[in-house]
């Protein structure tokens, strides 16, 4: 039997290296390790870029808030609807909006 000997030394190599390609796998910081972090640094990668963004647009309209009069007043305007004293303020309705709701009842009938 001198095919047992070389049989055996290559079923031991075989479990030797399937145990070191488990351990390497599914060990602590194996490879799978290695690949779930490098996706969780890729994402937070991801989201620090949208925040610097993010920081540097509302760097730049803080720096307008402070020094433009007239876009401070702009807003005011728009967001909160704000006049000057002694302005008068128009407000112009769809007349085909009008035509398409239903007409208030009247309080007088009953």
């Amino acid at each position: 039997m001198p095919l047992t000997r070389p049989l055996v030394a290559l079923a031991a190599a075989g479990a030797v290296c399937a145990g070191l390609a488990t351990t390497a796998w599914f060990k602590e910081n194996g490879y799978a390790d290695v690949t779930r972090l490098t996706e969780a640094i890729a994402s937070v990668e991801a989201r620090t870029g949208e925040l610097k963004e993010e920081n540097s647009r509302l760097s730049a309209r803080l720096a307008r808030i402070t020094t433009d009069e007239g876009y401070v007043e702009a807003v005011a305007r728009e967001s909160l609807g704000l006049v000057r004293p002694g302005e008068m303020v128009f407000e112009f309705v769809d007349e085909g909006l009008l035509a398409r709701s239903p007409a208030p009842a009247d309080a007088g009938t009953k």
